[in-house]
């Protein structure tokens, strides 16, 4: 095979032939590879492709994550820079101001409602993305609201400072159907916020 041959010694050759004689044993083991493949070479194969079906699950298990988490090409997460809207991840928040009640969900929509309506309600926008700014202040966004009349949609933010407890304390409208709420959480009480307060 691949022009490889055993070597044969030869009987009463020349003196150049003895000479070459001499080195035939060296590459005698070159025969050896055309029969069957050593054990453990063959063990060795069957743990690299074991350690590649490893491999392979493990990649796609943090690719998996990666959505779950949301990771986008520049490293941003849907959770926030810090993962801490995992916390929030699915939950609703409630306040009651003037007549209405105002209904935000993290990942989800915010929505006005009368006061004792359980259900429906003006849609004030789906979940957009959260900002933080160069304080590390939070503001949670909703947008694409229903359209106000003889106006634009509408949106809603929540601006989040630290508490011990998650709950929206203030419901303001600004300017004609941008909804801006206030909200306390332990997700404001990060390094920055400790930091900035000298704490």
């Amino acid at each position: 095979y691949y022009n490889y041959y055993e070597p044969q010694s030869r009987d009463g050759g020349s003196k150049e032939e003895e000479e070459e004689d001499r080195i035939a044993p060296y590459f005698s083991s070159i025969h050896s590879l055309h029969g069957e493949t050593p054990s453990h070479i063959v063990n060795l194969k069957r743990r690299k492709d074991s350690f590649d079906r490893k491999k392979r699950s493990l990649t796609k298990s943090v690719e998996d994550l990666e959505n779950e988490i949301g990771d986008d090409s520049d490293n941003n997460s849907k959770y926030g820079v810090d993962g801490e809207l995992y916390f929030l991840r699915d939950t609703c928040h409630k306040l009651e101001s003037g007549k209405y009640e105002y209904e935000v969900c993290v990942f989800g929509k915010a929505t006005q409602r009368d006061i004792g309506q359980s259900s429906g309600g003006t849609h004030l926008g789906s979940w957009e993305k959260v900002d933080v700014d160069e304080h590390g202040r939070r503001t949670l966004k909703w947008g694409k609201g229903t359209k106000c009349w003889n106006g634009p949609v509408r949106s809603a933010e929540v601006e989040v400072t630290c508490g011990a407890e998650t709950k929206v304390l203030t419901a303001d409208e600004p300017e004609t159907c941008r909804y801006v709420f206030t909200m306390e959480s332990p997700i404001g009480c990060d390094e920055r916020f400790r930091l900035k307060h000298s704490l």
